[in-house]
């Protein structure tokens, strides 16, 4: 099982994105800038070069760059989407085995649960969260077979579902490279905070 933390180098990532819910619909290009441990930062471009969304995700809270224009996954969602696992903290998880799979199991209530599936090389897969048995959110990786056995491995493509807000958000990996560490001012916001 992968985390983003086993990240030693700055990573960026470019990829294409389709985003559809109540804000409308929308695509483009888009860049994740990434240094380790925990300091992302979302850039979202329509064709033609126009800016739609800008983030950063520090750990876990998101905080948006200017107007906030969609709705992004919430962080644990977020971090899934390019392939990072970030379990809830502070809770242990209960974990199963099915098939070539192994999935672990976050309870937070009662009620509502988060689950992460790995691959047979310990890729992250699915993540879902589910409220009283009913899936709510959901990511779905596909992950390319680069016959590695427990590397970490960007997925070729991801999508996200809000099950409740209808919101679908897909993700397509161009490419991911190492690059020199980022500017710390770029992850450095005065934004609201998602809830």
């Amino acid at each position: 099982m992968q985390a983003g933390s086993e990240f030693s180098q700055p990573q960026l990532i470019q990829f294409k994105w389709r985003y559809s819910g109540r804000d409308g619909r929308f695509s483009g290009e888009g860049g994740v800038r990434f240094n380790p441990p925990d300091s992302i930062r979302l850039d979202l471009i329509e064709p033609g070069g126009s800016g739609v969304q800008s983030a950063v995700l520090i750990d876990e809270e998101i905080r948006y760059i200017g107007e906030r224009r969609i709705q992004l996954p919430p962080p644990t969602f977020l971090w899934a989407v390019f392939g990072f696992f970030r379990p809830p903290a502070g809770i242990v998880p209960e974990g199963t085995r099915r098939g070539e799979r192994t999935q672990l199991v976050y309870r937070l209530t009662a009620l509502e649960r988060v689950t992460f599936d790995f691959d047979s090389a310990g890729h992250l897969i699915e993540a879902e969260r589910l409220l009283d048995g009913d899936a709510v959110q959901e990511v779905r990786l596909k992950i390319r077979d680069s016959g590695d056995s427990g590397g970490f491995a960007w997925p070729d493509e991801a999508r996200f579902r809000d099950l409740v807000e209808f919101i679908e958000v897909r993700v397509e990996v161009v490419s991911a490279r190492d690059h020199a560490s980022f500017e710390s001012e770029i992850f450095e916001v005065a934004a609201t905070r998602q809830r």
